[in-house]
């Protein structure tokens, strides 16, 4: 063989290399919310290529400039498709306000759309994220239209992936997550400025047992999804958690000697929601199947949160000052 023919054929084993490598591209809905924004964070430091998923292209004024953001409706534009590994589906509406359309284009029209992508342009894998709420049978009395969404489109991730024989359709139901960052309107970040500020805390009993997790070891069970040998394809679901419960007052108590807060804390002050879920803890089994491993324990992640959010506050301070 000729030096040229031997460089020739280096050229084109070194050429279907690169074709083979697996893409660094990830579409994510939600990468500027609580969990979306530790995530893409996070695998952006590890080199991958994140679109983000905005309702407008006003809208990303402020958000990480290392995003390729777009709208839903401009992402073949901005992506070729053939070349994305996974989308991640996090955006979500609580239905807080009472805007019943907007609460189901974020759990259900807008997923579903960027599902069919996925399914269309046979991208590995496809992950929603749920949580614990729609797991557990009754009707809890809290936030009613995003857990009723949440279960329908489950429903329509199991009937949409009957018709796929490439990619993995994912629902991934997270447990109680907690970490800096937060929305203000959402229980953890209350509890901590409350306790930071020395307030006055009304609660309930406290007996319900909630999985809480840290949002770091969410952000690492997605990873571990991303890069996992083990996924098949089809609709699975895959639940998040530590695999242990603690129960709410006692996560406040503990929360409440970490910060050295003089807050009195009023147990029973509050009733139980209507059918409250009395007790929730993630079945790790699935998830561990893809290399995943708890890192941070309860104590640790309340710690760092707690001092992120002190610093935070500190900041705010200074700046109005």
């Amino acid at each position: 063989m000729s030096c040229l023919n031997f460089r020739t054929v280096t050229s084109k084993i070194n050429e279907l290399a690169l074709q083979m490598k697996p893409s660094k591209t990830i579409i994510i809905s939600g990468a500027y919310g609580f969990i979306g924004s530790f995530l893409t964070e996070s695998l952006l430091s590890k080199g991958y290529r994140v679109i983000g998923i905005v309702k407008e292209e006003k809208d990303i004024s402020g958000l990480l400039t290392d995003v390729d953001w777009c709208t839903i409706d401009n992402l073949e534009n901005k992506a070729n498709l053939g070349k994305v590994k996974s989308i991640i589906h996090l955006a979500t509406s609580y239905g807080w306000q009472g805007d019943t359309s907007g609460t189901l284009n974020a759990n259900l029209v807008l997923p579903v759309r960027l599902l069919q992508t996925a399914l269309k342009n046979e991208i590995q894998i496809f992950i929603s994220t749920d949580s614990f709420f729609s797991k557990h049978e009754g009707s809890y009395g809290h936030m009613p239209e995003y857990i009723l969404s949440k279960r329908q489109f489950s429903d329509w991730m199991r009937i949409l992936s009957e018709k796929s024989e490439k990619t993995s359709v994912l629902n991934l139901q997270l447990e109680h997550v907690y970490g800096e960052r937060d929305r203000r309107e959402k229980f953890f970040p209350q509890l901590v400025e409350s306790l930071i500020l020395n307030d006055p805390i009304n609660l309930t009993l406290g007996k319900q047992k909630r999985d809480f997790i840290h949002v770091n070891d969410v952000v690492a069970a997605y990873e571990a999804i991303l890069t996992s040998s083990e996924l098949k394809v089809g609709f699975e679901k895959i639940e998040v958690g530590t695999g242990t419960s603690t129960s709410l007052k006692d996560f406040v108590t503990i929360a409440k000697k970490i910060s050295g807060s003089n807050s009195e804390l009023n147990f029973g002050n509050l009733e139980y929601r209507r059918n409250e879920i009395m007790y929730s803890c993630a079945n790790t089994t699935k998830l561990s199947l893809h290399g995943w491993k708890k890192t941070i324990d309860l104590e640790e992640g309340l710690r760092s949160a707690i001092r992120a959010t002190k610093l935070s506050i500190h900041a705010k301070k200074e700046e109005n000052s």
